[in-house]
């Protein structure tokens, strides 16, 4: 066997499926040297091919592993940060709550004051004061307009 059948044979035997049967549709009989130095460029431009396709195809599959960790982790942020927002609208309810019920107590202490203010008036004998009725008609004017 010669060499050049001999890297025909390798040619053939190395190649990958469809490429042998390129080959063997290409050069039924025992092809020259030179067909075969340019069947074994092709072969080897397909090996760099083939190469590079697997070292891009291995990056795709790092990116898109990349990216459903990226995307998981937004969704967990996105989950937190919805939570922290309800947690913040339940803390300024429960505020808005506290401050109403202070408010009603603050009123209730400064009517209770206002009452303590009229009793001991009366009990000083305020009826008898000269400016008594004209308190009286604006007490009245002021519940009927109210």
């Amino acid at each position: 066997m010669t060499t050049e059948q001999k890297m025909y044979r390798l040619l053939i035997e190395e190649c990958f499926p469809l490429q042998q049967e390129f080959f063997k549709k290409m050069y039924p009989n025992m092809p020259s040297s030179k067909q075969i130095k340019h069947a074994l460029t092709q072969v080897e431009r397909t090996v760099v091919k083939n190469k590079e396709h697997n070292t891009q195809k291995e990056k795709i599959e790092q990116l898109t592993e990349d990216l459903q960790q990226k995307t998981s982790t937004i969704h967990e942020l996105n989950t937190k940060n919805l939570n922290l927002l309800t947690e913040n609208q339940d803390l300024k309810i429960e505020i808005a709550e506290y401050n109403l019920v202070d408010s009603k107590n603050n009123d209730q202490k400064d009517i209770q004051k206002r009452l303590l203010f009229l009793e001991a008036l009366e009990q000083g004998g305020v009826d008898n004061w000269g400016g008594y009725e004209f308190a009286l008609d604006t007490y009245r004017n002021n519940l009927i307009n109210s």
